[in-house]
Formats: C-alpha cells, sequence, structure tokens
C-alpha cells in the first residue's frame, strides 16, 4: 500500500470516528402574522432536519395562533413567552385593520408612511419592553451559547436583542420580498430603477409618471418602517440607558440577510453577496399531504372546485355587507361549482342566512394540500407572498384580489 492510499484510509478511519457537531440556532418569530410565523418556522425545521441544535423563541405579541402545529421536528427547544400584566392590556386587537377593505389610507403611499409607524410600534411596544426588561430571559439566553442567531426585521425587536446580547453571528431575514427601508442599512444598490411600486406599470408601458411614482413610493415607505424602526430604538434605548446600538449598523454588520425572494419569480435587481434570495424554502409540494377523507368527499361532489382564502391579516369576516353579497351571487350563478371559503366566522347571522349549499365555510384549511389537489381548478386569494409562492409552485390558475 502507497503513502497516498494509506492517507486516504486513516482520514477516512479518522472521519468515521470524530464526532461532528452541528451549529447551535436560536430562531426568534414573533407571534403576529400567520404568514411571517409559518416561514420562520420552517426555516427552524429545515435547520433541525439538517442535524443542528435548534432553540425556537416566539414572543405572543397577539394571543392568537397558541395552538399551531407549526414546529415539526420534536428535537426543536421551543419557548413560548408571554406578555406581563402591562402587556396583557395592551394587546393589540387583531381587529386593527378591520377597515381594510374599503379604507384609502391603505391604499396610498402616504396612508402607509402615516399609519403603519403607528400601528405595528403599539403592537410590538409592550412585547418589546418586556424582552429588554426580562433580564432573567437574557441570562437564559447567554447559557444556551448560540452560534447564530436568526430574527425578522419586520419586528426588529429580536434583531435589537440578539446584538445587545452579543450574539457571535446574525441572520436578518425578511420574509416578504423587498423592504426598501433596509436596502442602503444592508449595502445593496438602489433597486429604484428595477423594482416597480404596487400602482406603477412596469415594462414598455412604463411611463415617465410611473418613474416618479416609483420614487416617490421608495421614499414612503422607507420612511414607514424606518420610523417605526426608530420608534422601537428609542424605546430600547431608555430601558438599555443607551447601550443598544442603532438598527442601521445592526443591518449593516449581518452575517448573512435572507430574503423571501425567489429570482425566478420575482423582479430581477441588483444586490450584493450576503443578501442571499431564499424563496420558494417554504414549498415542497412532493411531500404535501392529501385533502382530509371530509374535503375529498366535498371536493368530489361537482366537477369544479374553487378555494377562496384573503390571509389572516385582514379577515375575511370584515367585508362590507355589499361585497358580502356580491360574493353570494357569485355562489349562487355557479352551482355546478364548490367553493370552499376561509372565513372566521362562519356562525354570523348574515353568512347563515345567504350562504348557498354548494359553499362549505372553515376558519381554516390545508391551503397546499387544497393546491396541490388537481380537482381546485382555480384559487382567489388577496395576493399575499405565501399565498402567490403557493400558486405558482402548484401551477394553479388564480385571481388576485388586493385588500
Amino acid at each position: 500500500m502507497n503513502i497516498h492510499n494509506l492517507l486516504l484510509l486513516f482520514f477516512a478511519f479518522f472521519c468515521s470516528i470524530h464526532n461532528v457537531n452541528g451549529y447551535n440556532f436560536l430562531v426568534i418569530s414573533p407571534v403576529y402574522g400567520f404568514s411571517h410565523m409559518k416561514c420562520m418556522a420552517i426555516i427552524a425545521n429545515q435547520l433541525a432536519d439538517a442535524g443542528h441544535q435548534v432553540t425556537f423563541f416566539q414572543p405572543f405579541v397577539v394571543e392568537l395562533f397558541q395552538n399551531h402545529d407549526l414546529i415539526k421536528n420534536s428535537k426543536i427547544e421551543v419557548i413560548n413567552y408571554w406578555h406581563d400584566e402591562e402587556g396583557k392590556r395592551n394587546i393589540p386587537s387583531h381587529s386593527v385593520l378591520s377597515d381594510a377593505w374599503t379604507a384609502v389610507k391603505y391604499q396610498s403611499d402616504i396612508g402607509v408612511k402615516l399609519f403603519a409607524p403607528k400601528v405595528l410600534h403599539g403592537a410590538f411596544q409592550h412585547m418589546c419592553r418586556r424582552m429588554f426588561e426580562d433580564k432573567e430571559l437574557h441570562q437564559t439566553l447567554k447559557e444556551k451559547k448560540f452560534d447564530v442567531v436568526l430574527s425578522e426585521t419586520f419586528d426588529f425587536c429580536g434583531l435589537y436583542l440578539a446584538d445587545y446580547l452579543e450574539m457571535p453571528a446574525i441572520i436578518s431575514v425578511f420574509t416578504g420580498s423587498k423592504l426598501s427601508a433596509i436596502t442602503d442599512a444592508l449595502g445593496e444598490p438602489s433597486f429604484l430603477h428595477y423594482y416597480p411600486s404596487p400602482s406603477s406599470h412596469f415594462g414598455p408601458k412604463q411611463s415617465l409618471y410611473d418613474r416618479v411614482n416609483n420614487l416617490w413610493y421608495k421614499l414612503l415607505s422607507s420612511s414607514a418602517f424606518g420610523e417605526l424602526f426608530d420608534r422601537q430604538y428609542a424605546d430600547i434605548e431608555k430601558i438599555t440607558n443607551g447601550t443598544v446600538r442603532h438598527w442601521k449598523p445592526i443591518l449593516g454588520d449581518v452575517t448573512y440577510h435572507f430574503a423571501n425572494s425567489n429570482p425566478y419569480l420575482d423582479f430581477v435587481v441588483p444586490t450584493i453577496p450576503k443578501v442571499v434570495p431564499i424563496g420558494g424554502y417554504t414549498m415542497d409540494y412532493k411531500q404535501v399531504p392529501p385533502v382530509s377523507k371530509e374535503l375529498d368527499e366535498i371536493l368530489n361532489k361537482r366537477p369544479y372546485n374553487v378555494f377562496i382564502s384573503y390571509g389572516t391579516m385582514v379577515s375575511a369576516k370584515f367585508m362590507p355587507d355589499n361585497y358580502k353579497h356580491a360574493m353570494f351571487e357569485l355562489f349562487k350563478n355557479n352551482q355546478n361549482v364548490t367553493f370552499l371559503w376561509k372565513y372566521e366566522d362562519v356562525e354570523e347571522k348574515l353568512i347563515k342566512e345567504h350562504i348557498p349549499e354548494n359553499v362549505h365555510l372553515k376558519s381554516w384549511f390545508p391551503q397546499p394540500s387544497l393546491l396541490a389537489d388537481k380537482r381546485v381548478k382555480l384559487f382567489i386569494t388577496h395576493g399575499g407572498l405565501g399565498s402567490t409562492m403557493e400558486l405558482a409552485y402548484a401551477a394553479k390558475p388564480g385571481i388576485v384580489v388586493g385588500h
């Protein structure tokens, strides 16, 4: 045996007996928007499936979703973190967006600028205060000696906490696609000329007005979330006597930034190596479970099936009555179609009086399973990123009805 083969044999033997440990991850996932929670939970599951040690820390900003089953890997340590007494008196109402179906303020750039910082800061404020006042929590997290912390930018409190506790490596995550407020802080080039505002045309039809509108949108949306992060910073600065860093240098120093963007589906924009597009990581239609026996029987009743879901942030039950009556007309005029509508209050009087027998209401449906089922011919959605991604991967026709 020559020296080369001997070295290879020794190396193989060494690798077989050497105990290789994975990394120790902390995933911070505030309980507020279900789609955000789902994305963070899938990251945690995939890290644990790869052999890493994972702790899933979820501060319950709202008291919804307490019994969710998003964490699939039993090896993940879940830390549920609740409001203190002051926080309980100020838990944000899930009806805060009840007027989003008709209010102009949600549909204008300046409305977002005036509205988003106030509402989101009010929602996150008390849980963030508790997280920074709780020295026992700080000690617990430090003792676990995490290698990496992942936390979302939508609620910056987790990133503030990770930086304050001097965690070795921080990965910021945005479960949306692009957040213009953080572009400069991350060091990304401006995507102003590549990424249209929601109210602009794109491509050959784009006019000078659209280009100006893109600039207007970027300035206002950046200002809106920048103000939210600044408000959170001001609160934390008081608690920590100024020892917390501002959000811009924190983002500048993150190891990576994960963006829930799929380059094949998204607008192509200039970026930098530390900004990693991970869009599609939540999709796995090869392992989607089939629908339940109950849903299977429902889907077999008629030749066509349509699934309707307007997401979790803006509830369908808050629709104006004239919108609901329009839905009733749609249902009655298509008796050969079974409609499955995610509706939050199936006992509502108006609903019980007008819903025809070809409509099935539930407060929750297994959306991936329905979209993977060939009997479902159409998906009517609010156009949230998670639903849009699932729609694309399922290759299902869709109608997008933005709030």
